[in-house]
């Protein structure tokens, strides 16, 4: 049985009994631990909404962000969390 086939067999007048009868009870709920991560290259989107120089090297101008004699770029953009 769906949810939507649940839904269509409970009427308002059942869920007030079951309100009703209901009681509270404590849980312990055990979960595994896990670790999700991804990858997203921003330099496409970064690039669409107007920075564009800053990928290009022959175009880039990242003076007083990097204290380097040789130009420099962005090769990539990736978040972090």
């Amino acid at each position: 049985m769906s949810i939507a086939d649940l839904a269509h067999f409970i009427k308002a007048k059942q869920l007030r009994r079951l309100k009703k009868h209901a009681k509270l009870k404590m849980l312990d709920i055990v979960m595994p631990k896990f670790k999700m991560t991804t990858t997203i290259d921003l330099m496409p989107l970064m690039k669409h909404y107007g920075m564009k120089t800053a990928f290009e090297a022959d175009e880039a101008d990242l003076t007083g962000i990097r204290y380097s004699q040789k130009p420099s770029t962005f090769s990539s953009v990736e978040p972090t969390s």
